[in-house]
């Protein structure tokens, strides 16, 4: 029980630096990159719930998300819907730049 109330937490403390360190864009482009890693898929990611939802978890509202898709069209992003395809992951984690102490889950 101790160790997963410190798993929990420490996912916490994690979210937290996420949202004072990055802008919601960076924030979005990390969760697409993380989302890829945890399905095993490199080239795209479906979005597992409704638009309003993902705005929420990563600390912005649905119109905000909306314009951040936008935005990251220009980073090799390719939006069909629920599906964000990846067509430069490159030029996504250059821009996300993730940090080891915010994204890796094992941390």
């Amino acid at each position: 029980m101790a160790r997963e109330l410190a798993f929990a937490y420490r996912g916490a403390v994690k979210k937290l630096k996420g949202y004072m360190a990055r802008s919601s864009v960076e924030r979005l482009a990390n969760w697409i990159l993380t989302e890829a890693r945890r399905d095993g898929s490199q080239e795209s990611v479906v979005i597992p719930f409704d638009r309003g939802t993902l705005a929420s978890h990563i600390g912005t509202t649905r119109e905000n998300l909306s314009r951040n898709l936008a935005l990251l069209t220009e980073h090799g992003l390719r939006i069909r819907g629920r599906e964000i395809v990846m067509d430069r992951k490159e030029l996504l984690e250059a821009f996300a730049r993730p940090q080891p102490l915010i994204d890796d889950p094992t941390s």
